[in-house]
């Protein structure tokens, strides 16, 4: 998919107590990506550290059974944020993530968080 047009993060809860330069200067050390309904952001068991803002859209956070089925664990929604649990433990992704929708999301590496 392409890259969103605008680049914002002021909508993200995890931010709201950046001033304005400090918001602008995060947005710059972000990767940006449209992701299409259906496709997966994140694999569980990735060896990933990124963060990844959601700024339009929505995803589900699942996990699979042995046998396969997809377990629901949440929704989450523009203005929310996640992966940051493998950034700040190292540890491998503990669960899978799908957009529900196409999504612009901002992806920050483990380091810059």
């Amino acid at each position: 998919m392409s890259a969103p047009e605008k680049h914002d993060l002021a909508g993200i809860e995890l931010l709201v107590d950046l001033d304005e330069n400090q918001l602008r200067d995060f947005e710059k050390s972000c990767r940006w990506r449209r992701f299409a309904t259906d496709e997966q952001i994140i694999d569980q068991q990735s060896d990933s550290r990124d963060v990844y803002f959601i700024t339009r859209g929505r995803v589900r956070v699942v996990n699979f059974t042995l046998s396969g089925k997809e377990v629901a664990l949440e929704d989450l929604y523009e203005g929310q944020y996640f992966g940051e649990l493998a950034a700040i433990d190292g540890r491998p992704r503990s669960s899978t993530v799908i957009a529900l929708e196409d999504s612009d999301i901002a992806k920050m590496a483990q380091s810059g968080f």
